[in-house]
């Protein structure tokens, strides 16, 4: 549902899917960090059991305040002219610009931000694909299935949105299918069928 935008508009949000204790604090950084950079909504992704975990992590080492703020930043405008941002354009022309200027950073981070895990990929017939503590879980299940002689791998998203989809598609010209997993009713097999592009089935398992 993140991913579909939280609102109207032509917009995307960054959302950053933790697996374990340690990822769910490196994500927290990084989404603050890509916030940062890109002037945008980031989203770290949580499910209950990520919450409730507890496991060997380390937090990031301190980092040094600034000492100056950024030019977008409300910090008062003593010295200064007034820096006045809105995004309400009622002009049409003015309307189409800023959307125009919103889908190029879009897709720049589309570009740039893609993040994913694969596991036993090499050779794999059947692809699974999971996310959060399904995908943990899903890591497990392809390893005793390779044990039995099954060739299945797992590709595990960490961005859900920017999603992997070129990868998927390369993947896709060399299985024979794709299972989806989650801890829900199925909210991300479309963009998986959308990335897979009807190149093999894609069946689902919540």
């Amino acid at each position: 549902q993140m991913v579909k935008s939280a609102g109207h508009g032509d917009y995307k949000q960054i959302v950053l899917a933790p697996a374990t204790v340690q990822e769910a604090i490196d994500l927290t950084t990084l989404a603050f960090d890509l916030a940062d950079k890109y002037r945008t909504i980031a989203t770290v992704l949580l499910d209950g059991n990520i919450g409730q975990l507890m496991e060997p992590a380390e937090l990031p080492s301190m980092q040094p305040l600034r000492t100056t703020p950024p030019d977008w930043a409300v910090a008062g405008a003593k010295g200064r002219k007034k820096n006045i941002i809105s995004s309400i354009h009622l002009l049409a022309d003015d309307l189409e610009q800023f959307n125009r200027h919103l889908q190029a950073k879009l897709a720049v981070i589309q570009r740039n931000e893609i993040r994913y895990k694969e596991y036993m990929l090499e050779g794999a017939e059947l692809i699974v694909v999971g996310f959060g503590t399904a995908g943990r879980v899903a890591q497990s299940a392809v390893k005793m299935a390779r044990q039995q002689g099954i060739p299945v791998g797992l590709l595990r998203p960490i961005t859900l949105w920017p999603f992997p989809e070129e990868r998927l598609s390369q993947l896709a010209d060399e299985a024979r299918g794709f299972l989806v997993v989650e801890m829900n009713m199925g909210q991300m097999i479309d963009d998986v069928k959308i990335a897979v592009a009807g190149q093999c089935p894609v069946e689902f398992y919540g």
